[in-house]
């Protein structure tokens, strides 16, 4: 009997994997009802589950700044579009116009890291950011263009 338990077990769960891909959008809907409906015990659930699970959310999000931040550069280039210098612990987001000081929260505070990522992705890829290294940038900041531009080379 032990066997015939494990066996309906199996196949219930494959019966369940494969309702989920069918029924994808359908349950998707009725999660997002649900949570509406009943906004403060999803939210003390949710809350529960990232203080039991701190590590795995911890994780989870990192994975996903790095898939965020990942796009970003590969739409721009992976490559500081100044010197065309490629290592990426020194790559940063800039803004052409440098008028970084526009992009702020609600609260007024600038937004770096995945934030901003998030921001440049759901904009569309706007061609108001570009790759610079980070001397490259600094220059920019400190001299108004980049060192590589100007005649001092």
């Amino acid at each position: 009997m032990i066997k015939k338990r494990k066996r309906n077990r199996e196949k219930d769960i494959e019966y369940n994997k494969t309702y989920r891909v069918k029924n994808k959008e359908s349950i998707k809907k009725y999660k997002e009802k649900y949570r509406s409906e009943n906004r403060e015990k999803s939210n003390k659930h949710q809350k529960i589950y990232r203080i039991k699970n701190k590590e795995i959310v911890n994780k989870k999000s990192q994975e996903y700044a790095q898939r965020l931040k990942k796009a970003v550069y590969d739409f721009y280039g992976n490559k500081c579009a100044c010197c065309s210098l490629e290592e990426s612990s020194v790559l940063q987001i800039d803004h052409v116009n440098n008028d970084g000081y526009k992009d702020r929260d609600k609260r007024g505070r600038k937004i770096a890291g995945a934030p901003l990522y998030l921001r440049i992705a759901k904009q569309g890829f706007p061609n108001i950011y570009q790759i610079l290294c980070a001397n490259c940038n600094f220059s920019k900041r400190i001299r108004g263009t980049c060192y590589h531009r100007s005649n001092h080379l």
